[in-house]
C-alpha cells in the first residue's frame, strides 16, 4: 500500500506541474478528485502528505491553492529527461534553421 501511495503521490504532483505548464494555474481539489478518481477527503489526505513530505506548499484560502516545492525524486528524475529531450530537440530545430 506505501508503494502505491507514493506512486499515487508522485501521479498527484505530475498533474499539478502538468496543469502548470499547460494551463498556467494549478488544478483545484476538485480537478485532482475527478482526475484520478478520488473522493474530495482522500484528494486533501494526498495534499497534506505531500505538504508533509515538502513536496507542495498549501497557499490558505485562495482558489488554486497549491504550489509545488520539489517533486519524489523519481518523478523530478523522469521530467529532467523529458526537459532535456525537449531541449535538445529545440537545440536541433535551430541549427536546422540557422
Amino acid at each position: 500500500m506505501a508503494r502505491d501511495r507514493s506512486r499515487l503521490d508522485g501521479d498527484i504532483c505530475a498533474f499539478i506541474v502538468r496543469a502548470q505548464l499547460h494551463e498556467g494555474a494549478c488544478p483545484t481539489y476538485r480537478e485532482i478528485a475527478r482526475y484520478f478518481g478520488m473522493k474530495m477527503y482522500d484528494v486533501v489526505a494526498a495534499l497534506h502528505r505531500l505538504q508533509e513530505q515538502g513536496h507542495i506548499r498549501l497557499l490558505p484560502h485562495k482558489a488554486r491553492a497549491i504550489e509545488v516545492v520539489s517533486m519524489p525524486e523519481p518523478l523530478a528524475d523522469k521530467l529532467l529527461r523529458v526537459f532535456e529531450q525537449i531541449d535538445r530537440i529545440k537545440a536541433g530545430d535551430r541549427e536546422d534553421e540557422g
